[in-house]
């Protein structure tokens, strides 16, 4: 939920970013290790092109696809672009939403603004999408791995997104 707009982050079935009022359901997932942000319905990943100062949808995972997540001092979460910067020094490009839920442009965001910042909210195990059960399939074969993988959910079940332990796990174990 973004904090000046109010609006949830929402991608339509085009794949473009738009700011929603309502929360249905989950749509978005963040990948803690990688910080890509997936919406869960389309499997399309949020990336920033080239020469273009908006954040478009996109079916593959790549390097404009990779975001870094900051905790800030309000509780909220900020995303930055790994690639893309103001100048060669200059701060990275931060996702943002307008308040009329548009996306921002990258390179008019910084991230003291307030319509950069991000709230997460917890996720339902029940409710972590399809997506991730194929990769939690591979981890069948290993009976230690997956006893593990059940101690660290139900430990992250109420405290955090579910889907960031899942893949922070994957990526350790």
């Amino acid at each position: 939920r973004g904090v000046d707009s109010g609006l949830y982050l929402a991608m339509n079935s085009k794949g473009e970013l738009y700011g929603s009022v309502r929360i249905t359901h989950l749509k978005f997932s963040l990948i803690l290790t990688s910080s890509s942000i997936l919406e869960c319905e389309s499997g399309f990943f949020v990336h920033h092109k080239a020469n273009v100062p908006y954040f478009f949808p996109q079916e593959k995972l790549s390097a404009e696809c990779v975001f870094k997540e900051q905790f800030e001092e309000n509780w909220y979460n900020t995303y930055s672009s790994n690639i893309y910067r103001h100048g060669e020094k200059g701060a990275f490009y931060f996702v943002g939403l307008n308040k009329d839920g548009t996306s921002r442009d990258g390179t008019r965001s910084r991230r003291h603004q307030r319509f950069t910042h991000f709230l997460p909210r917890p996720v339902d195990p029940e409710r972590v999408p399809d997506l991730y059960r194929d990769i939690l399939g591979q981890m069948n074969s290993n009976k230690g791995t997956q006893r593990r993988f059940l101690k660290c959910s139900s430990v992250a079940y109420g405290k955090t997104l579910v889907a960031k332990r899942i893949i922070l796990f994957l990526d350790f174990y």
